[in-house]
């Protein structure tokens, strides 16, 4: 048997680190999930931003 990779376990995180591979394409997977949820959390921002706010009904 020899290893495939080794798990890193930090804040709220785990990690896959390979023994072998592509470390960049493997870094690239990882950061994935946190992307798109900055992405998400820009977008609606930037939509809020953008939509005037309601007037009041009198």
């Amino acid at each position: 048997m020899r290893p495939v990779g080794f798990l890193v376990v930090g804040q709220n995180t785990v990690r896959m680190l390979p023994v072998d591979g592509n470390p960049v394409a493997e870094r690239l997977i990882d950061l994935a999930p946190n992307l798109l949820e900055r992405l998400q959390v820009m977008m609606q921002q930037k939509q809020q931003q953008e939509t005037p706010p309601e007037s009041p009904v009198i």
